[in-house]
């Protein structure tokens, strides 16, 4: 069921970026390059449920000029409430996002390419365990943690 819709994602529909290689699930964007990562050591409690639902788009930032972002929206309240808590123990935490909208990409594609992909229930009722939580720093070096 899934490949479908990826399926329909042609290279001519693709913007730059192309499809997501590395799946992922943003907890919170923004943490400043000079954030201890081992903080969040103890922060996790897991593992995390979600449920996939509904296929949307919205307008890639700024870096990703002419582009929309394809994702597929996520149902968890477990992964909010951690947003909320993220937040409010991080205040340094800035980014461009008042609103967590939980996601996971699937492509950049050219703007407004595959609009009928938009509201496809493809994934939904799909859910999936979260196990392990990646903490992913602007250099790039990545920390990892299981949820106990």
């Amino acid at each position: 069921r899934d490949n479908e819709a990826i399926a329909r994602i042609a290279q001519k529909d693709l913007a730059d970026d192309g499809y997501e290689r590395e799946g992922h699930v943003t907890a919170l964007y923004g943490f400043p390059a000079d954030f201890d990562p081992t903080q969040l050591k103890d922060f996790f409690q897991g593992p995390l449920n979600i449920d996939l639902c509904c296929i949307e788009r919205f307008r890639a930032h700024s870096g990703r000029p002419d582009s929309d972002c394809l994702v597929v929206k996520i149902s968890s309240s477990a992964l909010k409430e951690m947003n909320t808590a993220l937040r409010k123990k991080y205040p340094e935490v800035k980014n461009d996002y008042p609103d967590y909208k939980p996601h996971l990409t699937l492509a950049y594609v050219k703007t407004g390419a595959l609009k009928d992909l938009d509201g496809s229930t493809v994934f939904e009722s799909e859910t999936f365990t979260i196990q392990d939580m990646k903490y992913s720093a602007a250099d790039k070096t990545v920390e990892t943690f299981h949820l106990a």
